[in-house]
C-alpha cells in the first residue's frame, strides 16, 4: 500500500487535545454542526491507523472511506469474538 486519505472524526476531550501530526494530517477542522473535530490524516499502514484509533476509545472513530471502516469493523468483532469464545483460568 502506497499510502491512502482517512478521515478520523474525534469527539470529547480528545477533540480538545488533540495537535496535529505534523505531515501525516492534512487537515484538521471542527464541524461547523456538532462538536467533532474532523481530520484527514494520510497513513502508510492500517495496522498502525487501527492501533491509534484504539488507543484513543469512544473518542475517535474513522468517517471513511467506507473499505477502512469496514475492515476496521471486522477486525474489531474478530476480536470481540476471540474474546467470547476463549475462557482464560487463573
Amino acid at each position: 500500500m502506497d499510502t491512502l486519505e482517512v478521515e478520523l472524526l474525534l469527539q470529547g476531550s480528545l477533540a480538545f487535545r488533540y495537535r496535529s501530526k505534523g505531515n501525516q494530517d492534512l487537515s484538521v477542522v471542527w464541524d461547523e454542526h456538532q462538536p467533532i473535530k474532523r481530520v484527514i490524516r494520510r497513513t502508510h499502514s492500517l495496522f498502525w491507523l487501527f492501533r491509534e484509533v484504539r488507543a484513543y476509545g469512544l473518542d475517535c472513530y474513522i468517517g471513511g472511506p467506507s473499505l477502512v471502516r469496514d475492515r476496521f469493523v471486522a477486525e474489531t468483532r474478530s476480536l470481540l469474538a476471540q474474546y467470547e469464545s476463549t475462557e482464560v483460568e487463573i
